[in-house]
């Protein structure tokens, strides 16, 4: 082989090695073991980038288990897609996700989606922090763990933030615990918006299960819910106006 035809070969090489050493965004179907999250088509380490990256109308897609130590800011109105995955909220003295957006989806359809408070996390306040008015959706799964005073899902208002006029809808989820799922400072929210949806699903506490508190009469409707409280009253209404069809209320 004359020098020329070595000098060729070995220029090929050097760059099939660059080629190969070149960092590409990872796609879903090239996702590593520490990949936890699929945007678009682009995976991410943690699920706090995959949110940080994601835009309005982007449905943000578990690949794998994953563990959360601080809060998650969501900005824009966006799908978080639990598809059979767990998040494990290790965050103590607030909630797994503060949410601005106006409108905020969790899906939990596939079996085994589902958001936990471990044991371990003695100081949680819950899953969701609505700081501003918002549509919150969560559709399926199972939703677990104790809080400290808290409640899974609160809407704010508090002077400081007010989150009047937010929807909470929840669709066929299981969620347990013992505090509160969900949670209201003194709201304004006007008659024509609803402020709490449930529609089925099962809902297990050892304290009382839901909580809500408008000046005007902002509907709340419980559909073919079961919910049991260890003290009651299982729903506390204060100025709404509350319908409940086809609902098993127990206090234990």
């Amino acid at each position: 082989m004359d020098k020329l035809t070595r000098f060729v070969a070995l220029s090929a090489m050097v760059i099939i090695v660059a080629l190969a050493m070149t960092s590409f965004p990872a796609t879903e179907s090239e996702a590593s073991g520490t990949d936890v999250a699929t945007v678009n088509g682009i995976t991410y380490p943690t699920l706090t980038e995959a949110i940080g990256t994601a835009t309005d109308g982007d449905t943000v897609v578990l690949i794998d288990d994953t563990a959360v130590d601080t809060t998650i800011y969501v900005t824009n109105s966006i799908t978080l897609d639990l598809n059979g995955h767990t998040i494990t909220n290790n965050i103590s003295e607030d909630r797994l996700f503060y949410v601005t957006a106006s409108s905020f989806v969790v899906n939990g359809m596939d079996e085994g989606s589902s958001m936990v408070i471990p044991e371990s996390n003695t100081g949680s306040y819950g899953f969701i922090k609505v700081a501003d008015t918002s549509v919150i959706t969560i559709n399926g799964g199972t939703y677990t763990g104790d809080t400290d005073n808290g409640a899974f899902i609160k809407i704010f208002s508090d002077g400081e933030l007010d989150a009047s006029g937010s929807t909470i809808i929840l669709n066929d989820v299981t969620m347990t615990s013992n505090g509160r799922f969900i949670s209201t400072d003194t709201l304004s929210t006007d008659a024509s918006t609803p402020t709490l949806i449930v529609n089925g699903g099962t809902y297990t506490t050892e304290g009382k299960a839901f909580g809500t508190d408008t000046v005007y009469l902002s509907p709340i409707t419980f559909t073919d819910v079961t919910v049991t409280a260890g003290t009651g009253p299982c729903i506390e209404v204060c100025g709404s106006a509350a319908t409940f069809t086809d609902c098993v209320f127990t206090v234990t």
